[in-house]
């Protein structure tokens, strides 16, 4: 075999294997691609009396439910829908500054994940 075709046969190949692990690459980044998980986070960390909250969801629930408690004693229960891939924002009237922690606490039925502030 003669140099060139070596060395086309080389080049071919490395330029092959280079897409192949840059289209693995993009898969293994991608968010999405055969992953199921949400996260729960405070909208401002600014504001101690603010305590708006996002779910960022990337799975296939959609129907979420939350409790605020401040120590033991829960002072508010509701529910909300997080479309997949989207970021939703859940507003809730400002507390006053208090002794205790304020807990929320988000489950989708089977996860539940708490934030404090």
């Amino acid at each position: 075999m003669s140099q060139k075709k070596i060395l086309s046969i080389s080049l071919a190949l490395f330029f092959l294997s280079t897409l192949f692990l840059f289209g693995q690459n993009q898969r293994g980044l991608d968010p999405d691609e055969e992953k199921n998980w949400w996260v729960l986070a405070f909208v401002s960390l600014d504001q101690d009396e603010k305590i708006d909250f996002f779910v960022e969801n990337h799975s296939d629930k959609k129907d979420f439910s939350y409790e605020v408690s401040v120590g033991k004693e829960i002072i508010l229960k509701d529910t909300f829908t997080a479309k997949f891939k989207e970021k939703t924002i859940v507003r809730i009237p400002s507390i006053k500054q208090q002794p205790e922690r304020v807990r929320i606490m988000v489950t989708d039925g089977t996860e539940t994940k708490e934030i404090y502030r």
